[in-house]
């Protein structure tokens, strides 16, 4: 997966930048909505795809399926969510990235797959509309493909030079969750448009490895306005440096060799496994010299909070980091889960997870925000933090979990168009906003309703549950599901009722999905029966 001085009409600026906001939901929350990845259109500004992970109801069973919505003018509104396909019935999804070429055209990423007997991979299509309709999905890296099983947290990246180079697409990945250390990243290449890819290999090497203590080595790749590669990814070995390293590995072959450069060396590492730590490196679309780095690390205080280190030549010499988020030092405070983009005009913006507005300290059972900031010379200082989340999300145990480890950003001008999923109604759910960094005003539109009243009812006797829904609803089917996803009642509803009455004994004691599906979409609730 960062104090500041500032003078002149920069300081008029930043006293300006103000948010009057009213989040938008784009997703349902009807289980799970996480790990948002938002893009914007570089032949269309005002064209913006953002996909995601739900956690729902596909095929008869509980399972996360991508989700994609696309719009036209600037995020005011957007088309219907549009379901990615599974390419086997016992397959679920995860990790969706995207990448716009500038002639417009869409690439978008996803895992499909099985564990246990392990089968699937991850799988690239595109889209000519704007995100409206995507071609069939082709695999670009097969589950069984590395012994490592490199599968997880894939990464596209996309050539947009104009050079010799244009349109080849770049993937990176690392090894499955489940895959314990000595763990690499690894990289593909595409120039046909990702009708095919090249073989893969490991993204470090010799003298800048990643080491035996590395469990999750993420890379974070990019390509520069002059058409190179690079690719940010941890390194920890103490023959190579006494510290722990970012190394960027960078190529002007498409990857056929690879050069490395030492970005940072320091003991900052954040103990606390809870955080999202996820890191991402941004590069200006129209200064060839600039890029960013954007991380979790420990600031001199020992609070987790977001740094920034930046290059201006094209990532051979980096700067020591900048802390970006602007409350208390040492108040115990942590942030996480943070992300960075560059505008057209130069503008870098940051993104983060934030804690300052929750009374306690440390991570469990304090309540977040989504903060933002802004920076007009690449990085070296940054503006008074402006709080982008109109409600603060009360803690649920679902963060500790995976998917929830990311969110995004893109920039168009001073407008920033920001996703990110919180749990301030009880379910993670993917919230969208659109902030002007000039004059601080924000201008959105509900794209998803999903109101309160969508959830079910559960009233309990000595021998009876009765289970309700709104009149509304329009109701026709009601399912229960085990923890597995397994079918194990079923009873259609007719004449319009908006409630089902069960047995008390009906199942054994445990965990179920009650779902009923209605007019309005889906609603799943989890229950312990």
């Amino acid at each position: 997966m960062i104090m500041v001085r500032f003078t002149g009409f920069f300081l008029l600026l930043l006293f300006s930048a103000r948010v009057h906001a009213q989040n938008a939901s784009l997703s349902s929350g009807t289980l799970m909505d996480g790990e948002p990845n938002l893009a914007m259109n570089p032949a269309n500004p005002k064209n913006l795809v953002v996909a995601w992970m739900n956690l729902g109801l596909s095929e008869g069973k509980i399972k996360i399926t991508i989700k994609v919505r696309s719009s036209f003018d600037g995020g005011k509104t957007w088309g219907a969510a549009i379901n990615m396909p599974h390419m086997a019935t016992t397959y679920g999804s995860a990790d969706p990235t995207m990448v716009f070429h500038r002639s417009g055209k869409l690439f978008l990423g996803y895992l499909d797959y099985r564990k246990s007997p392990d089968s699937g991979g991850l799988y690239v299509c595109n889209s000519m509309d704007g995100g409206k309709t995507f071609s069939t999905p082709l695999k670009a890296w097969d589950a069984l493909e590395v012994s490592k099983r490199a599968i997880d947290r894939p990464w596209l990246a996309i050539d947009n030079s104009g050079t010799s180079t244009d349109g080849t697409l770049f993937v990176t990945t690392k090894p499955a969750p489940w895959i314990p250390a000595p763990n690499r990243p690894y990289l593909k290449v595409s120039t046909d448009g990702a009708m095919s890819w090249g073989n893969w290999k490991y993204l470090d090497s010799t003298g800048f490895l990643v080491g035996n203590a590395i469990q999750a080595p993420m890379a974070a790749p990019n390509v520069t306005k002059s058409g190179l590669f690079v690719a940010a990814f941890p390194s920890y070995v103490v023959s190579q440096n006494v510290y722990p390293r970012f190394i960027l590995a960078t190529s002007r072959t498409a990857g056929a060799k690879l050069n490395y450069i030492p970005m940072q060396a320091a003991n900052d590492a954040v103990s606390d496994t809870n955080l999202k730590l996820g890191y991402f490196l941004a590069a200006d679309p129209n200064n060839t010299n600039r890029m960013a780095l954007i991380r979790v690390a420990k600031s001199g205080s020992g609070d987790a909070d977001i740094m920034v280190m930046r290059t201006n030549d094209e990532g051979e010499t980096w700067t020591a980091q900048v802390r970006v988020n602007d409350d208390t030092l040492g108040n115990g405070k942590l942030q996480d889960m943070p992300w960075a983009c560059y505008g057209n005009n130069g503008t870098l913006a940051a993104v983060w997870r934030d804690r300052r507005n929750s009374p306690g300290t440390g991570f469990f059972n304090q309540a977040t925000d989504c903060y933002c900031a802004f920076s007009k010379d690449n990085g070296a200082t940054w503006s008074k933090n402006i709080k982008i989340s109109t409600q603060t999300a009360g803690y649920d145990a679902i963060l500790t979990q995976n998917g929830n480890d990311f969110q995004g950003c893109t920039l168009h001008n001073d407008t920033l168009y920001s996703t990110w999923s919180d749990t301030r109604n009880g379910k993670l759910v993917v919230y969208f906003a659109i902030t002007d960094l000039e004059s601080g005003t924000t201008t959105i539109k509900t794209l998803f309703s999903n109101p309160t009243h969508m959830r079910l009812k559960i009233r309990n006797t000595s021998e009876w549950k009765q289970i309700s829904w709104p009149q509304d609803c329009v109701a026709s089917e009601f399912l229960i599901l085990d923890e597995t996803g397994k079918q194990v009642f079923r009873k259609t509803v007719s004449d319009k009722p908006d409630s089902i009455s069960l047995p008390d004994d009906l199942l054994p004691k445990g965990n179920y999905f009650l779902v009923v599906k209605a007019i309005h979409g889906v609603i799943t609730q989890k229950v312990f029966w």
